[in-house]
């Protein structure tokens, strides 16, 4: 899509808020308002600083925007946040992506965006939701973090920040929700000084969703969670002015709806390569317009979605030194989570041979197990105060961790559906060590002008034990590894600044189970550098708050599929690489305290370097060993190509309406937010096309001081769109032999609407 024609798009979404800015600038009255910078504080560089302030590109959002925006998850918060979007198979393997990195290793253990709570690393993919969590804050941090955060942020981090315990008062709060399609929580937080110096804070809430796709081989709706819950305590000492103990502990846990999806035909298939299998000949790929379907034909008996739990505890110390802050961090992570999907979506399946005479049926499923992990970190690092023109951090980080998948592959015997015959295995178990010291140096030459340094070095251990398939297949590896990063800041006048700065990324490399004893078991590390310009002011007396950055990122030695010689697996395996590059852009103006608009965009092309072979798509295009294909369409040579599900271009337009004092005590609001993301490609062959994605959610409410009642709805125009498209191998049609495939498409959550109450004292 042009820019010129997205900005007509995004235009007649706005129209309606931008109308309701200009008719209401002239009721409210005038004052100064409150900038985005002055409401929000963020840790990103492990220091509370003001937003305007981090010479960073930063989205940050406050437990109140976060329910106003009804952002309950990852897809939410993407759509909320330029330059990042998020996409999961079933919960499983949740993969956020900033800036166009996207995970080429949808299956893998190891993210490109490391996910924190309150400092602590989340170390398993299916954990990474926020859900029913007590929140005082999320964080977006773009661009490498490895500096600072350590591992596993290659392209950018996320921060849940939660509140801390208060010695002022007793307070807490008490949410209800209501709405349609089986929506329904509850969720509560309770403040209790217990002693001078001593208090605790508790939460807990609970959900259940129906969700909003239907299926047609049980006539109920499918796609939501029958539980989600989060549940927790944290405590809070401070014997004396100068000490600080803080000690942590929550549980969440999930049972969810496989995810609804529904297949292409194959005999829709209209490019790539010409094959012919057993269902006679074929394209082996699907190019164009995926198109839509609102219902699926899903086993939801034998199926089922995401279950686990995931476990986080930690304890802090801090002490005031007068010139330093000596602190220190324990914490400790544990998760198991699996799903079982139906792998075929078709009720005449299990009654459907496999091939002629074959014993098999084409119902298979696809099972995720022992997704486990656990980990144990320490972090003890020394702060400097932040009022003198040198500030400081020096920091040592030690952790032990494990992570274990495994993705297994069944098919059913004809006309038994409880029947499991394995078909294809991989997975292991990944043991992962490491050492690291940090620093942070941060020196104004004037008032104007400000150099910050950062570097990590890391000794990183890495055991792994094949269980999928191949229990033999041991490994190990040692990772040593510096990841710097500077900044240049200049201020021009208070309010305003801009800044350069570069970082390198780094994520450490793995093994391949089904590769024992081959040159392809193992895979290489891959790193970016990461160079941005930015800006950020308040203009106008603080009525204009803008924030944008450009960027370049240049990602080396990418892990893709790869290929095996004379066989026909594809591994993990390290390529060219691929660049992304860019525009961010927030800016919100506030016409008054009570009325504001707000606006941004992020503009994006993460390309495949020249030379970059993916062998993910190597069995469409011919190109393994025993292959039927017949006339060769394609090649796994994809330089120059868009990163498989990735997007170019975002927006979002937001704007609130606040009536103080409309009855009594109550202010009135109205809030609407618009979001547009450019259409996505399934693989790195950029052959089809998941459509744009174009949703408006609204929200109107009465807020005191105590109580505040909202009705919202969300995807108010009840788009329907497609949330993710999927490319696998079709076994009805003798794949991965033949290279035919069949296109998986995911239908988005039609329009919801609900009634929510809070009360707080």
């Amino acid at each position: 899509m042009k820019i010129g024609s997205l900005i007509v798009r995004s235009g007649h979404a706005a129209l309606a808020i931008a109308s309701l800015a200009a008719s209401a600038t002239a009721q409210a009255q005038e004052a100064k308002p409150e900038t985005q910078g002055g409401d929000i504080v963020v840790t990103a560089r492990l220091r509370a600083e003001d937003l305007q302030d981090v010479p960073a590109a930063i989205s940050a959002f406050s437990a109140d925007e976060l329910k106003k925006q009804s952002i309950q998850g990852l897809e939410n918060l993407a759509a909320a946040t330029p330059g990042l979007s998020f996409q999961s198979i079933g919960g499983t393997y949740q993969a956020p992506v900033i800036r166009g990195l996207a995970q080429i290793d949808q299956t893998g253990a190891i993210g490109n965006v490391g996910v924190f709570i309150d400092g602590i690393y989340l170390n398993n993919r299916s954990g990474l939701e926020f859900g029913f969590m007590d929140l005082a804050r999320v964080e977006v941090v773009k661009g490498p973090q490895s500096a600072l955060y350590g591992r596993n942020t290659f392209s950018g981090a996320i921060n849940y920040v939660t509140p801390d315990p208060s010695m002022d008062a007793v307070s807490g709060t008490m949410t209800g929700e209501v709405g349609d399609h089986g929506r329904r929580s509850i969720q509560g937080a309770l403040n209790l000084p217990l002693a001078p110096g001593v208090a605790i804070r508790a939460w807990g809430g609970i959900g259940a969703f129906d969700g909003t796709i239907r299926n047609l081989r049980d006539g109920k709706d499918i796609g939501g969670y029958s539980k989600r819950s989060n549940w927790g305590a944290a405590l809070r000492l401070e014997p004396d002015e100068r000490a600080t103990i803080q000690l942590f502990f929550t549980r969440s846990d999930f049972d969810e709806d496989q995810a609804p999806y529904s297949f292409i035909p194959t005999a829709s298939n209209n490019c790539g390569s010409q094959s012919t299998g057993p269902q006679g000949a074929r394209n082996t790929l699907y190019c164009g317009q995926v198109p839509y379907s609102g219902t699926v034909d899903l086993n939801n008996t034998e199926a089922s979605g995401l279950t686990g739990h995931q476990i986080i505890t930690y304890g802090k110390a801090s002490y005031d030194l007068d010139f330093a802050t000596l602190s220190g961090t324990l914490g400790y992570t544990r998760a198991s989570f699996g799903q079982n999907n139906d792998g075929t979506g078709s009720a005449a399946a299990i009654s459907t041979p496999l091939s002629a005479g074959s014993i098999y049926s084409q119902q298979t499923f696809g099972q995720t197990v022992g997704n486990a992990s656990h980990e144990w970190s320490y972090d003890l690092k020394l702060t400097s105060q932040s009022d003198q023109a040198l500030r400081w951090i020096l920091g040592v980080y030690h952790y032990d961790s494990s992570v274990s998948d495994g993705l297994l592959s069944y098919y059913t015997l004809l006309n038994q559906i409880n029947s499991r015959v394995l078909g294809f295995a991989r997975g292991g178990t990944s043991d992962l060590k490491g050492w690291a010291v940090y620093g942070m140096g941060e020196y104004d030459f004037d008032e104007a002008l400000t150099l910050s340094l950062e570097g990590r070095y890391s000794w990183d251990r890495q055991h792994y034990q094949g269980l999928a398939s191949v229990s033999s297949a041991v490994g190990d590896a040692k990772y040593n590894y510096f990841t710097p990063k500077g900044t240049l800041k200049y201020t021009f006048a208070p309010g305003t600044m801009a800044w350069a700065s570069a970082g390198k990324g780094y994520k450490v490399g793995g093994f391949n189970s089904n590769a024992a004893g081959l040159a392809q078991f193992s895979f290489d590390p891959e790193t970016n550098w990461t160079y941005e310009l930015g800006l950020k002011s308040a203009l106008f007396d603080d009525k204009l708050v803008i924030a944008g950055s450009l960027f370049y990122i240049d990602w080396s030695n990418i892990q893709v599929q790869g290929a095996i010689p004379s066989s026909t697996l594809a591994v993990v395996q390290n390529s060219k690489g691929a660049t992304s590059k860019g525009i961010e852009w927030e800016s919100t103006y506030y016409f008054t305290p009570n009325l504001w608009l707000r606006g941004a965009f992020a503009l994006m092309d993460p390309k495949y370097k020249k030379g970059t072979l993916d062998a993910e798509v190597a069995a469409a295009c011919g190109e393994i060993p025993g292959s039927t294909v017949t006339v060769r369409g394609c090649s796994t040579d994809v330089g120059g190509n868009q990163l498989a599900r990735t997007t170019k271009r975002q927006v979002n337009i937001a704007g609130n309406w606040t009536l103080p004092d409309l009855l009594g005590d109550f202010d009135f609001y109205a809030r609407a937010d618009y979001s547009f993301q450019q259409s996505k490609h399934s693989t790195s062959l950029n052959q089809d096309e998941q459509g744009d994605i174009e949703l408006v959610n609204a929200q109107i409410g009465l807020q005191s001081e105590h109580l505040t009642i909202s009705a919202w709805v969300k995807n108010l125009f009840d788009t329907k769109y497609l949330a993710r498209v999927t490319t696998v191998p079709s076994t009805a049609d003798g794949a991965p032999l033949t290279g035919v495939t069949q296109s998986r498409s995911y239908p988005g959550e039609r329009r919801t609407i609900g009634l929510r109450a809070t009360y707080s004292f």
